[in-house]
């Protein structure tokens, strides 16, 4: 594992954390250098695409969300215009 790699797995453990460095395979429909969408493994509708920030740093829930996130939050928004939901 890279140095890189394993230091963001190290900050983000989590499972999107490994879907984000193809530690986990994933079905992408979406990627650029902020975020990354995949169709959910266990769909609850027809359509469902998780889409989530490549890099959080702390913006682990929305309730944290703070000014220096904007860029990221706008990332995000946006991209659901674009993979059509």
């Amino acid at each position: 594992m890279s140095g890189e790699k394993g230091a963001a797995l190290a900050a983000d453990p989590t499972i999107f954390g490994k879907i984000i460095w193809m530690e986990i395979p994933s079905r992408v429909v979406y990627e650029d250098e902020k975020v990354l969408a995949f169709r959910d493994i266990s769909p609850k509708a027809s359509i469902h695409i998780v889409i989530i920030p490549k890099v959080t740093h702390g913006l682990s829930a929305l309730l944290k969300a703070e000014e220096k996130y904007v860029k990221v939050l706008d990332s995000l928004l946006y991209i659901v215009e674009v993979v059509g939901l």
